[in-house]
């Protein structure tokens, strides 16, 4: 069965290419920042998160002409929601019920143009944008075997 991975980015087009060299080396990728997320994370299991730092309300859609609605949490700054979102994972509020869900434990990858490398976030990895992708792949392949 294909390791699960969520990347959460409001950059859809900017993150084509993690996504696609990611599913190049087996795991099975969505891509997204939408709304509904948070329920998804309740309904099905990721294996890992990629979580960026800054994610915006809204974006443009793949056609460029539709707008997508991101997660938004209120009273939390647009430029904090990846923190808010890995915050709330961590206190397992996206864990579904029986077992079903991603789970609070689940390796976090974080990416950020604004990444301070000392502060750990609570994740296991913060890759600064621009990043390596090759890098990011390789801490993805150590945090996911067995």
């Amino acid at each position: 069965m294909r390791k699960r991975i969520l990347l959460f980015d409001d950059d859809y087009e900017g993150m084509k290419p993690l996504a696609e060299a990611l599913e190049e080396q087996g795991y099975e990728v969505v891509l997204s920042a939408a709304q509904e997320i948070p329920r998804r994370l309740g309904q099905e299991r990721f294996d890992l998160l990629i979580v960026d730092i800054m994610i915006h309300p809204h974006s443009p859609g793949a056609d460029d002409r539709s707008v997508v609605r991101n997660v938004h949490y209120p009273g939390i700054n647009w430029q904090e929601t990846g923190k808010e979102f890995l915050i709330k994972l961590r206190r397992g509020e996206y864990e579904g019920f029986n077992g079903v869900g991603t789970l609070r434990t689940a390796p976090v990858v974080m990416l950020s143009a604004t990444a301070d490398p000392d502060e750990y976030y609570e994740a296991q990895a913060v890759f600064e944008k621009p990043f390596d992708i090759e890098e990011v792949i390789e801490k993805v392949r150590a945090l996911t075997r067995g």
